[in-house]
């Protein structure tokens, strides 16, 4: 295999503020995704455009319960759930170790059981855009 087709795997985190408006009301709170592994398709120092995926899981606090599809439910959701989500996204580079990074994210929100009613939320497309330096 040549030099230019090999792919690199690694783990970072991403933390972050959450913002959502599902159903009844808006929702304020903070996610963060400690275990994120990322496959680029080709090595940075092989090509300007680095196509990659990735696949994570974190966690997410909520000031509300969280989801409120049916009010007389509520209070069986959680303030804590867990997010699941596979991404896919370009890095592209402007310099030897600087890249512009831009992806798309597929999540999946449910609270793994620790209430009595868990109708979890199937997806949500999160666009995430941002700009890295490498070693």
């Amino acid at each position: 295999m040549s030099q230019s087709r090999r792919t690199n795997v690694y783990c970072c985190g991403n933390p972050g503020p959450f913002l959502g408006g599902f159903g009844p009301g808006t929702y304020h709170g903070a996610s963060i995704t400690p275990a994120l592994l990322r496959w680029n398709f080709l090595k940075h120092e092989s090509s300007r455009f680095v196509p990659w995926t990735q696949l994570g899981w974190g966690v997410l606090w909520t000031t509300q319960r969280f989801p409120q599809e049916a009010p007389d439910l509520v209070e069986y959701t959680s303030h804590l759930n867990f997010t699941p989500q596979f991404g896919v996204g370009e890095s592209i580079f402007v310099r030897r170790n600087q890249s512009l990074n831009f992806g798309v994210r597929a999540v999946h929100i449910y609270n793994a059981g620790l209430s009595s009613y868990d109708p979890g939320v199937n997806v949500v497309l999160l666009l995430s855009a941002g700009y890295s330096w490498w070693k």
